[in-house]
């Protein structure tokens, strides 16, 4: 009997140290699930941050679209009904945008936009337009040139000026035509 209450007291002291060491691993364990949670809570705490940044630049972007899209809807009803044609070209030498009275001079369409400015030669006795084109953007200054228009034997004025970014920097040109064909007085 004291054998087998040596076995058992041995027995009780092995659990009660796997216990204890249990516990250690489990204070160990909670430990560093605390210390995730408080990572985790920082964390949150940033991409909260983060996501009110985010709504902040939504908000300034969106309101930046609206603007946008009324300077083009102000741009384009300039355009529309300026008496001057007028065609914007990037440094590429391709065309940007052209208003109607430009297209109407040209003979182009919309679908021309993104076209290279080539393409004024096409109705316009005018083979030297893009080294006057280049040299424009090269010099930075504007010139003029007065053009046939073989389409509708009518003679149009050419000026073309440099097209400045608002940092200074020139970004293409911007092209205007003017009829300057003698007007024919019907005598009544």
């Amino acid at each position: 009997m004291e054998q087998e209450l040596t076995y058992t007291k041995e027995s009780l002291q092995a659990t009660v140290e796997e216990l204890e060491t249990s516990n250690e691993e489990l204070q160990a364990a909670n430990e560093e699930l605390l210390a995730s949670n408080e990572e985790l809570q920082s964390s949150n705490e940033e991409l909260q941050s983060v996501n009110e940044e985010l709504h902040t630049v939504n908000a300034e972007n969106q309101s930046r679209i609206t603007e946008l899209i009324d300077l083009t809807n102000d741009i384009n009803n300039l355009l529309a009904i300026s008496r001057v044609s007028v065609m914007i070209v990037d440094a590429d030498l391709r065309i940007r945008k052209m208003s109607t009275g430009m297209a109407d001079i040209l003979g182009l369409q919309d679908s021309d936009n993104g076209a290279p400015l080539e393409i004024v030669s096409r109705t316009l006795d005018f083979p030297d337009a893009i080294s006057m084109a280049k040299r424009v953007i090269k010099t930075k200054q504007e010139e003029e040139t007065e053009v046939n228009n073989s389409r509708t034997s009518s003679r149009a004025l050419i000026r073309m000026i440099p097209y400045r970014k608002e940092n200074g920097l020139i970004q293409g040109l911007i092209l205007t035509a003017v009829d300057i064909s003698p007007k024919i007085v019907s005598a009544e």
